[in-house]
């Protein structure tokens, strides 16, 4: 079992934070097991459950104080990773602006923050490869739009069709992110008032309507008839 605690790219790290993972982590480990002996399974032994506290980044400071702590002999386990043991369970802190740029750290680089210079990167390896591009190209037009105009070349060049696919961003952040993150205003403008309207039938549009729109287009109606009788 792994318990992670994850931290978006706008939450800084707390002091506290390492207390309240390892209090969670301990307590979800003793539901599990409950529920494991209670249907007749066996249950996992502490060393077979890890704790993960993955954040943007984990400044220093606030590593010492907790290794000062709570995770005594906290030490470094690669490149953005520290490890170290609590009540004989691992517990692995990630910085994720501090990971190699790789493909198995894509994700968590794709939606922190970055520097210029790792940005740079990262953008260059998803747009080097057809697969990585499919995957991760529509989060890099979301969140890194700078570095993705930079590469968005690099994919054209390919003979492949190389077009990053918005399903996975649109599942994950939600439709009102998306529409919100495009602009409404910018939206209708690219669509064109035709297109709209052709998506709605008029009763659906006149429920929409307010009673003020409706008294002024109920005016139009009738200005478009008297100079339509007119001629």
């Amino acid at each position: 079992w792994n318990v992670l605690e994850f931290k978006g790219p706008t939450v800084s790290p707390r002091d506290e934070d390492a207390d309240l993972l390892v209090e969670l982590g301990l307590g979800v480990y003793r539901r599990l097991n409950e529920e494991a002996e209670q249907e007749g399974r066996t249950s996992v032994p502490p060393e077979q459950v890890s704790f993960w506290y993955l954040a943007n980044r984990i400044g220093r400071r606030l590593r010492r104080r907790w290794e000062g702590r709570e995770l005594r002999g906290l030490a470094p386990h690669g490149q953005g990773v520290w490890r170290c043991e609590v009540m004989g369970r691992p517990l692995y802190l990630v910085s994720g602006s501090e990971l190699p740029v790789e493909e198995d750290c894509l994700p968590l680089h794709l939606i922190g923050r970055e520097t210029p210079e790792k940005e740079r990167e990262v953008a260059e390896l998803v747009a080097s490869d057809p697969n990585l591009w499919e995957h991760y190209g529509a989060w890099m037009a979301a969140f890194h739009d700078a570095a993705y105009k930079r590469v968005h070349h690099m994919a054209k060049t390919t003979r492949k069709k190389f077009e990053p696919n918005f399903d996975a961003v649109i599942e994950t952040m939600g439709m009102d992110w998306l529409i919100n993150h495009l602009g409404v205003d910018r939206l209708i403008e690219h669509l064109g008032a035709k297109q709209v309207l052709k998506r709605l039938n008029p009763q659906q549009l006149w429920e929409e309507m307010t009673p003020e729109q409706r008294r002024a287009m109920g005016r139009l109606v009738q200005e478009e008839s008297a100079r339509s009788g007119g001629k």
